[in-house]
């Protein structure tokens, strides 16, 4: 397996299991009196957890959702350690070189939170806008 692949699949792996429990959970705060409010305006069991639980449940999953994405970044340095060369080994290796720790990790922190700030201001704008229509 190449290194892409290996690093892929391993972090895909371990995100995988908060995802899901983000998931569970945010179904799980959608009250079960949503679900037999739809069903007794005559909605099918299908249409009522597309049409009125995932909706809510959706927006609720929003910040831990988004906090995930961020950590995912933040986990690629672990590739390094099975030989993919990411934005944090390549600094080491780099300071290796130069001998110069300071500006290359200092560049190397603002790359980072170039990257992840913007993403983190982007996620909590879109939950403040949808935030009051996942009230139930």
């Amino acid at each position: 397996m190449d290194p892409l692949t290996g690093a892929t699949v391993a972090l895909g792996l371990h995100l995988s299991a908060y995802v899901s429990e983000t998931v569970r959970s945010g179904l799980t705060s959608i009250s079960r009196n949503q679900f037999r409010a739809a069903i007794s305006l005559g909605m099918t069991p299908r249409q009522a957890i597309f049409s009125v639980v995932l909706p809510q449940a959706l927006i609720r999953m929003i910040p831990p959702l988004g906090s995930l994405i961020i950590i995912a970044v933040k986990d690629s340095a672990i590739a390094s350690v099975i030989a993919f060369p990411e934005l944090l080994r390549s600094s080491q290796i780099l300071v290796g070189q130069t001998f110069r720790p300071l500006e290359i990790y200092t560049t190397a922190m603002v790359l980072y939170f170039v990257t992840l700030y913007p993403s983190a201001l982007l996620f909590e704008h879109i939950y403040k806008r949808l935030a009051p229509r996942g009230a139930s």
